[in-house]
């Protein structure tokens, strides 16, 4: 059994789609007949055929056979391989790090809470990976079964290009990357309320609904928004400064560094380089200058709040 076809997905394969769009349908309206689901995913009887027997082929899919009807031939049906993989959901808070772990048809094999002081540093993020690791072991789950770990975490994160701003911004890679070199599997990130405003439109009471609000209350205040069954993530107007012709000195080819236009256009036929300016790393430089600097003015003692990271 092999994955591929999730990953193929992600870079635009179109049967590879095709088969995602088919497993949502299963996600979502349960085991049904070729010709109910070809209905369902608008595709035509003998496509469906086809991407079916190769999900069966990949174990994604399962015949169980013919059904009783009221009358005439009995079709066969199909759904989802229970065993074909697993997804593990993590979710960290304030204090701790709640853990879950799905079958591939969404069944919740088991949870766990763990204790979890996060600090935004590279050791925090080893100490997280390790958390993760041990949850994974202790329920007895083959590495190439796991077909993809979900974070959520708060603060500013980008789901597409894996990044997040506020928490474990440490290396200047995606956070998804450095979890995928430390995990060994298919990572994805979101903001923890992106991501809990979504599983409540999924599971929760609001599932028949096309439209709502969900505030959560954890670390503060935080609201999610299903717009026409989809969530919403707004527009920023950021973009790769790099697709408009500006390059960060120290790292060319930086997802990471953002642009906006004020003025649509203006950077039409444009190039630059940007560089931090000396000052920024004036410390660096001339240490013991800086500490003489800093010696000028009162002396001041950082106070650690409680619940305050850093």
């Amino acid at each position: 059994m092999t994955n591929s076809f999730l990953k193929l997905a992600t870079e635009g394969n179109k049967a590879a789609i095709l088969k995602q769009q088919i497993i949502c349908q299963y996600i979502l309206g349960g085991d049904s007949s070729i010709t109910d689901l070809s209905k369902a995913v608008n595709l035509s009887v003998p496509t469906v055929t086809k991407l079916i027997g190769e999900l069966i082929d990949e174990g994604f899919v399962h015949n169980f056979g013919e059904q009783g009807t009221a009358g005439g031939r009995r079709p066969n049906i199909y759904g989802l391989n229970p065993y074909a993989g697993y997804f593990v959901g993590v979710d960290l808070r304030k204090d701790s790090v709640m853990m879950a772990v799905i079958n591939f048809k969404g069944q919740l094999i088991d949870e766990t809470t763990v204790d979890f002081l996060m600090d935004n540093d590279p050791r925090s993020l080893d100490r997280l990976c390790d958390v993760i690791q041990n949850f994974i072991r202790a329920r007895k789950i083959a590495r190439d079964k796991v077909l993809a770990v979900g974070v959520n975490i708060s603060g500013r994160v980008n789901s597409q290009t894996g990044y997040s701003y506020s928490y474990f911004f440490v290396e200047e890679q995606p956070l998804t990357m450095l979890l995928e070199e430390r995990l060994g599997t298919t990572v994805y990130i979101e903001n923890d309320t992106r991501a809990a405003t979504y599983g409540e439109y999924m599971y929760g009471d609001a599932h028949s609904e096309k439209t709502m609000l969900y505030i959560n209350a954890s670390w503060g205040l935080g609201l999610g928004m299903i717009i026409d069954g989809k969530i919403f993530y707004g527009k920023s107007g950021f973009v790769p400064a790099k697709t408009k012709g500006v390059r960060y000195a120290d790292d060319p080819e930086a997802d990471y560094f953002l642009i906006k236009e004020l003025t649509p256009s203006f950077l039409d036929g444009i190039s630059g380089t940007y560089k931090d300016p000396d000052g920024y790393f004036i410390c660096e430089k001339d240490p013991e200058g800086f500490e003489q600097f800093e010696a000028t003015f009162p002396a001041k003692e950082k106070q650690k709040l409680p619940g305050q990271l850093f």
